[in-house]
């Protein structure tokens, strides 16, 4: 017996303009979803509802897997840059006598550290170095070694002890009806307050 329904191709096209559309504007769910002909109405919950969809999350992984080849973006390469960034020493752009070793000689990772270089427009030579941000690249490693979700977790814990301490008020803990760690005591069976 065959079936009367027809493929969604209006909801699969849809989707993939959705898709093409979060990609392009910086990840903003809503406008992509606008652009995608939704309801601006409707749109925030439109674009939330599509980024837990399977099927879009497959077709945005395959689409920045494409565009990662495009570019040439690799995670291995873009963590030495970080790396180069965040260990960088200014020392290894200077010789000896602490003049500036010409550009072209300087290892690459000591190179991936420069932001800007100015030149004097008389005599061509290097008049100002700038490097790029050692604390934001410190920060990126730090977030991809997952040291800020450690963090939070930590402070997670510390929050949720705090709440329990201030929530055990010292009558409470006197009438037996929290232990001294703020822990609620099981009732008792003749009705009495616990001890």
């Amino acid at each position: 017996m065959k079936s009367n329904t027809k493929p969604r191709s209006g909801l699969n096209e849809r989707r993939q303009a959705f898709v093409q559309a979060y990609l392009s504007n910086g990840h903003n769910a809503t406008q992509a979803a606008i652009s995608a002909g939704y309801s601006p109405k409707t749109a925030q919950e439109q674009g939330s509802r599509l980024l837990s969809n399977v099927m879009v999350r497959a077709m945005l992984a395959t689409k920045a897997e494409e565009v990662a080849a495009v570019v040439e973006l690799e995670t291995a390469r873009t963590l030495r840059h970080v790396a180069c960034v965040s260990y960088s020493d200014i020392g290894q752009m200077l010789d000896e006598q602490g003049k500036l070793i010409p550009i072209p000689k300087m290892a690459p990772e000591v190179r991936a550290a420069i932001k800007s270089i100015e030149f004097d427009k008389d005599t061509g030579g290097v008049t100002k170095i700038g490097l790029w941000d050692k604390n934001a690249g410190l920060e990126k490693a730090m977030k991809h070694h997952g040291l800020y979700e450690r963090d939070n977790d930590q402070r997670r814990e510390d929050l949720s002890l705090q709440i329990v301490l201030v929530g055990a008020s010292t009558g409470a803990i006197e009438r037996g009806v929290l232990d001294s760690e703020g822990a609620r005591q099981p009732p008792r069976q003749d009705g009495r307050a616990p001890h």
